[in-house]
Order: C-alpha cells, then structure tokens, then sequence
C-alpha cells in the first residue's frame, strides 16, 4: 500500500530516526497496527553453527547458545541478545543475535507512538520471502552479505571481504517478488521490510521482546475489562444479598484457582531449574572440548610469510584445509611447521599459477592435522 525510507547518518539517535520515519507512514488510528522490524547484518549476525551437541531438545541449545553468546558471535564491545534457534540437523542448527542498542531503540521507539512490536528479525531471515531464489549480495552500510535463497528458505549466508566480493558471482541487484514490483525498479531495498511481514508468528529465529514489553498492551487491555467486570460485580452486590452470595463463592473459586496455578507455576520452575542445570553442564562439556577456531585462524595467518595470502580455511574435529596464495607455495609450507597448533601440514593436489596485477602467485591446497595440545582442558 505504501513505503517510505530515511537515511540516518552515524551518531544520530536510531528512536528518533524510527519516530520521524514512522511520522510519514499512513497509519491509521484504530486499530493500532502491530510492528515487525528488519536488522540489516551490520547490527545482527545470522549464523549456522556446527558442531553443537547433537540434542533435539531446542531449549537447550538455545540456552548452550545464550550462555556462550561470545564463542559464537562477534560482539565488538556491544551487548549481544540472541534469537531462538532453527534445528538443521543434528549437531547443526540457524543462530541469530542482535545488537542489544539497537533492539531497545526500535521497542521505545515504537512504545512512544503506541505501537506493539510483533517480532524483530534479522534481514537475512526475512530476505528469503521477499527475494526471488538464488545467490546475491546484500548491502548494509559498510558490511555486504552473501546469502544463496531457495523455496522462500535461507540456505546460505556469510559475510564478504573487500578480495572475496571481488571473486565471488552474485547478482549485482537483488530481484523482488512480484508482490512489489509496484514500487517501482527499486523495489528490493525494501525487500527486507517486507519479508519480516511475511514471517509466521512461531519463526524460531525472530525475536520478540528483550523486556517484555511486547506483552504491556495486552495486559493492559487485561486490566480494563477486569475493572469493568469488577464494578458490575458490586453494583449487583448491592442490589442484591444473593448476587453478593454468588460474587463471594466466585471469588472464592477465583483464589482457589490462583491458589492451583501458583503450584503448577513452582513445579514448572522447579523443572526448568532441572533443564537449565543439565544445559550448563552441556555447556561446560561443549567448552572444555571446543577447539578455537579465532586462536587457529591467528596462528595460521602470523606463520605465512608477509606477501602470503590465505584465501580459504576449512576445519573439522580432525583438522583442516586451506587455500594459499605465495609466490613459492612450498616456501609458505615451510613457515606453517613453526605453528604448533598443526602437524604435518602437506599440499594437496596441483600447484597453479596466477597472476594478481604484476605479480605471479602460485595458489596451493594444504592439508594439515590438529596436535593433541589444541584441546582445551
């Protein structure tokens, strides 16, 4: 029906940027219309993890991946709030987190206006159901996306590096389904804001209050109709002794029930306590037998020589593979024997040549194992 964008220039208050945006919207004044919001990657991570315990319980990977929110997010220095998560495999599961400022800036905006927010969603979630299948690039700020869509379903993200942008085929401009194509050829800037709508209440990977403010207008409500229901209640007490008689013994009942839900609520607590204690204890386990790949990437580039390039890494429980660029491959070979954390580092299948501007690079695969000493006790 209609859509409108702003820019925000960095530094600038994001509530009041949401407030001055959501002013140019024709939006009507009853009912309130409910909200859903979009975080573009530059402050949300969309991730599939690998190698978590191979559990179907989603509860607990969603508390194993809470409580180690900096072993599989970027945090920059900025307090991260995660999403629930979306079960792939076993072992292997969709993670999402959200920069914490930015979640609490789209809720108070949209509190000031009288405005409830649904749900909260990374983009490259709500990509998927705005975006025709296949592999492009998607762009926010300083940070650009790859991500491959098929069957309205995400298939594949990752973040792009200024030499991987340059060697990676995607479409230069994202194409919109044909639900918005009336808004003209740039129509996919607002693909984002319109998958989010598409988005079914129960998506796993959508988040929906920090605070619980989400639930402030229904509660609410909850408490005029309790008034109302109140003030009938007295003044047929008044008018009559067995009115009065009915409204004692109702809320008699009404304390009884308050009584049994109070019970059912400790036992709830009390097995969530269970669950939560059997989640640390998975976390503590998961912890002590990680390998970190951040300390292995590290190690892996300060060892190659300084003309040396590593353009692609692979690790599993065993070890790994990767693709160098050197002037002499077996010159970078060498210099991988000082990092301790590999052994018997050896290159794999052939040895090509390349050129990059004026220089002649040869680009090698190396094999490698993992020493004993990289498990962290």
């Amino acid at each position: 029906m209609w859509a409108v964008e702003a820019e925000r220039a960095a530094g600038d208050d994001l509530s009041a940027a949401i407030v001055q945006l959501l002013g140019h919207a024709t939006l009507p004044r009853w009912p309130r219309p409910i909200v859903v919001a979009a975080i573009g990657p530059a402050a949300s991570q969309t991730k599939r993890l690998i190698g978590l315990p191979a559990t179907a319980d989603v509860a607990t990977l969603r508390a194993i991946i809470r409580e180690g929110t900096s072993r599989f997010f970027l945090r920059n220095g900025i307090p991260l709030v995660t999403a629930g998560v979306r079960m792939e495999e076993p072992g292997a599961a969709w993670a999402a987190a959200f920069d914490l400022p930015v979640v609490r800036d789209i809720e108070s905006a949209c509190r000031g206006l009288g405005l409830r927010v649904r749900l909260i969603v990374p983009s490259m979630v709500a990509l998927p159901r705005a975006l025709e299948p296949g592999q492009v690039e998607w762009t926010d700020g300083d940070v650009h996306s790859e991500l491959t869509v098929a069957e309205r379903r995400l298939v594949n993200t990752r973040r792009l590096s200024p030499t991987s942008r340059n060697s990676v085929d995607v479409a230069a401009t994202p194409t919109a389904i044909a639900a918005l194509h009336s808004l003209g050829a740039d129509a996919w800037r607002f693909a984002d804001a319109y998958g989010a709508t598409q988005l079914p209440d129960n998506e796993p990977l959508a988040l929906r209050s920090s605070s619980g403010e989400l639930d402030a207008g229904a509660s609410r409500r909850a408490v005029r109709i309790a008034a109302v229901c109140l003030c009938l209640a007295i003044v047929a007490a008044i008018g009559t002794p067995v009115v009065a008689r009915v409204v004692r013994a109702h809320r008699t009942s009404r304390q009884l029930a308050a009584i049994g839900r109070r019970a059912r609520d400790a036992e709830a607590a009390e097995r969530d306590l269970g669950r939560m204690s059997e989640a640390l204890a998975e976390v503590a386990s998961f912890d002590a037998s990680r390998r970190s790949p951040t300390l292995i990437l590290s190690q892996l580039t300060r060892a190659l020589p300084e003309n040396a390039e590593l353009v692609t890494v692979r690790l599993d429980t065993a070890g790994g593979t990767m693709v160098i660029l050197a002037p002499r491959a077996a010159a970078a070979l060498a210099a991988l024997d000082s990092v301790k954390a590999v052994v018997a580092p050896e290159i794999i299948g052939p040895v090509t040549k390349e050129m990059a501007g004026a220089r002649e690079l040869e680009r090698a695969t190396v094999q490698f194992r993992f020493g004993a000493s990289q498990v962290r006790k």
